[in-house]
């Protein structure tokens, strides 16, 4: 897989396999005038760390945008990111008019990939803990909503791949995004996580434009459970979630969340860079927003 498919071959498998479920989309930009942005991700990173999508995409809705987070069960992380959000109580919308009144109530909502795919789910769910190609979009593909913009992390060097995929489907401004540990070469589904990420962003005029940097966020390799199966504050799934959204979390672990928060609001076009979109996300956790909004989201009832 390190050549990867081409952009045909994955969606074409995509048609395919999403037929099983019947999936449909509503396009929808904005929701009170805020932009609507779908974040994603391949998972089956070979490079763990805590969750760092999660994070990023609830500061980002408490900064301007309406952000929709796309989630599963862990298969290669410590934490999923709808582990996460069960531990923390923060509902789940399987539906568009259920993601949509999420949006209205406060700007984020988490849908569960597995509860949208749910016949591919159980044929595929959780049986592969590497890169396939379904990993080049089927996450953001679960959507039942097609948004203003899409920020899609991959585990894989390939992010012009999914970023074409996702514009075959219908996808607009999409930014597919990876990050390499360029000592052991491992890849991991974020932005600006590893020594080096890569991204590769698509607007209306269909040309894919992939650029790639050192990053000054490095986040180290979570170490492993304890053997006892016993778990320390910090390895429990909300312990640095908490820490990050109440301004509590080491530097480097904060920045690079703000970092993806950036990405964020940078594709949605709230911010003109990514730098300005992290700045607004660090002023954002100093003001306390973002803890303020997890304490409003696990208040709000679940949509079955």
């Amino acid at each position: 897989m390190t050549a990867g498919p081409t952009p045909e071959e994955v969606t074409a498998l995509l048609q395919g396999a999403t037929q099983r479920d019947g999936l449909r989309a509503t396009s929808v930009d904005e929701v009170d005038g805020r932009p609507v942005v779908v974040v994603a991700g391949s998972g089956k990173k070979s490079l763990p760390s805590f969750n760092i999508s999660t994070p990023a995409a609830l500061i980002a809705a408490t900064c301007g945008a309406n952000v929709v987070k796309m989630g599963s069960h862990a298969t290669s992380s410590p934490t999923g990111s709808r582990d996460l959000a069960a531990s923390l109580s923060i509902p789940e919308s399987v539906s568009a008019s259920g993601i949509l009144e999420q949006l209205r109530k406060c700007s984020f909502a988490f849908v569960p990939i597995e509860s949208t795919v749910p016949s591919l789910n159980r044929v595929y769910g959780r049986r592969f803990h590497t890169v396939t190609p379904f990993s080049f979009g089927l996450a953001a593909l679960a959507c039942p909503l097609r948004p203003y913009a899409t920020v899609f992390g991959l585990s894989h060097p390939k992010v012009d791949v999914a970023t074409q995929v996702l514009t075959n489907f219908g996808f607009s401004r999409v930014h597919a995004t990876a990050s390499v540990n360029e000592s052991t070469g491992q890849w991991a589904d974020e932005f600006a996580m590893g020594s080096k990420t890569v991204l590769a962003t698509l607007y209306e005029h269909n040309t894919v434009n992939t650029v790639s940097h050192k990053s000054a966020n490095f986040v180290p390799v979570e170490p492993a459970p304890p053997p006892t199966g016993a778990q320390s504050p910090h390895r429990r799934p909300t312990g640095v979630f908490t820490e990050i959204i109440t301004g509590q979390a080491a530097e480097s672990r904060t920045n690079v969340v703000t970092a993806g928060t950036g990405l964020i609001l940078h594709a949605a076009g709230i911010e003109p860079t990514i730098q300005q979109g992290q700045k607004r996300a660090h002023k954002a956790l100093e003001e306390g927003q973002p803890h303020r909004l997890l304490e409003q989201l696990t208040g709000v009832g679940h949509d079955h």
